[in-house]
Order: C-alpha cells, then sequence, then structure tokens
C-alpha cells in the first residue's frame, strides 16, 4: 500500500511539468493573462468622431470573439463613460489559437443609443500595446481596441 500514495504524487508531479500545447505565447513569452481596453460611443460608428457631442455608450455587453467571430470567449460591460476592459485568464487562453486573430464585437441594436445603426455587430481589431513580466499573475499582454466597424 505505501507504493500507491508516491505512484500518486510521482503522476501529479509529471502532470504538472507538462506546458499546455495550446497556450498563448507573445515574442517567446507565454501569456498568463490577457487585458483589452477600449471605449463604446453613441454614434453612427460607435467611435468617438471628431467635433461630436458623441457621450459613452453605458451598460453594454461588449465580447471578445476569436477565429471567425463564432463565439464569444469574454466579456465586459461598459461603464458609465463607455469604457470597459476585457479580462481573460488562462484557461480560458488555453482555446484560442492565436490571440492576435481576435476582434472586440458589440451585437446591435444599443438600447441607450439613438445615434447607432439597429442592425447588424460592430467589430474592432485589437492591437498589443505591451507585455507585462513582472506581475504576480504573470505574464500579462494588455491591448487596445481600433476603430470600430459595422458588419450587417
Amino acid at each position: 500500500m505505501a507504493a500507491f500514495p508516491s505512484i500518486l504524487v510521482l503522476s501529479l508531479l509529471l502532470i504538472a511539468t507538462v506546458p499546455l500545447s495550446h497556450a498563448v505565447v507573445l515574442d517567446g513569452i507565454q501569456i498568463a493573462e490577457v487585458q483589452i481596453a477600449g471605449s463604446l460611443f453613441c454614434s453612427a460608428s460607435g467611435n468617438l468622431e471628431p467635433g461630436s457631442n458623441s457621450t459613452g455608450a453605458v451598460g453594454v455587453d461588449v465580447g471578445l470573439v476569436c477565429d471567425g467571430n463564432q463565439t464569444i470567449l469574454a466579456s465586459a460591460t461598459t461603464n458609465s463613460s463607455g469604457a470597459f476592459q476585457i479580462v481573460v485568464n488562462a484557461p480560458v487562453l488555453a482555446v484560442i489559437n492565436n490571440i492576435t486573430n481576435c476582434d472586440v464585437a458589440v451585437s446591435l441594436p444599443l438600447v441607450n443609443c439613438t445615434l447607432t445603426p439597429t442592425v447588424g455587430t460592430l467589430i474592432a481589431d485589437i492591437t498589443l500595446v505591451d507585455v507585462i513580466t513582472n506581475s504576480v499573475l504573470g505574464a500579462v499582454a494588455r491591448f487596445v481596441i481600433g476603430v470600430f466597424r459595422l458588419l450587417v
């Protein structure tokens, strides 16, 4: 019977040392968390338009979609100024083939906005800003969104 705990401990040790086969790696660094920041506005495009009095879109669900925009992998809700931050941790990152192939998506219509289109989806690319390697969580990749565009 004494051999059973030893085999169990050895098995657990081997499992713990096997790297994740689908982990997100950027510039050779394995990423533990991704943070995506952006803002959504009550405008015809969802973007802050120069010279307009666009206000932030409040209480809107914003999702991270990857590999063909089929599934929302993570989401956030816009705050009182229309800003949001989507946070994706390691278990979800393991199913993403390439984080740079992901977009931020917003389904229309927006209840609190009258200027946005009433049908379709607003999509914005994400751009890597930096990778923080000295985080308590492990390496954190920080992204910002680009300009929203309408998909009908």
